[in-house]
C-alpha cells in the first residue's frame, strides 16, 4: 500500500509540473505573492523543491484522511492520475483516473487491474 501511494502521491504532483514550471491553470502559487511584470514564471530548483514539497504533504494528507474531493486539487484537469506499477509509463495499459472520478473511487466496488507482476502472470488489482 505504501509503495501504491506513493507511486499515486508521485504521479498527482509531477503532472501539473511535467511541462515546465510555469504557472497555469492548475499550479499554485505557494509564496503568496502574484509574479511580477519582469517575472519569467520559472522557479529556481531550490523553490521548486519547496512548492512539491508542499504539495507532497497536502497530498499524503489528502490520502490518509480519504480526502478525495480535496485530492482532486492535484490532479491534472485533462491526464487525470495515472497508475502505474512500475517506474516506467505504459500509456498503452496503465490505469488512468480523471479528478471527477475521484470522490466515487471509495465507494466503487469494481476490482481495477493496473499492472501484471514482472514474475507472475496474474494481474494485479486494488
Amino acid at each position: 500500500m505504501l509503495v501504491q501511494t506513493v507511486v499515486l502521491g508521485l504521479t498527482l504532483l509531477l503532472a501539473p509540473l511535467t511541462s515546465s514550471l510555469q504557472p497555469g491553470p492548475f499550479s499554485q502559487i505557494v509564496s503568496g505573492e502574484e509574479p511580477g511584470p519582469r517575472d519569467s514564471g520559472t522557479v529556481s530548483p531550490a523553490e521548486a523543491q519547496k512548492v512539491i514539497a508542499k504539495q507532497a504533504e497536502a497530498v499524503i494528507a489528502a490520502l490518509k484522511h480519504r480526502d478525495m474531493k480535496q485530492l482532486q486539487r492535484y490532479v491534472h484537469p485533462e491526464k487525470g492520475v495515472r497508475f502505474s506499477p512500475y517506474a516506467t509509463v505504459d500509456v498503452n495499459h496503465d490505469l488512468v483516473v480523471k479528478a471527477e472520478q475521484l470522490p466515487a473511487l471509495l465507494q466503487d466496488k469494481t476490482v481495477y487491474t493496473w499492472g501484471k507482476p514482472m514474475t507472475a502472470a496474474a494481474p494485479r488489482s486494488n
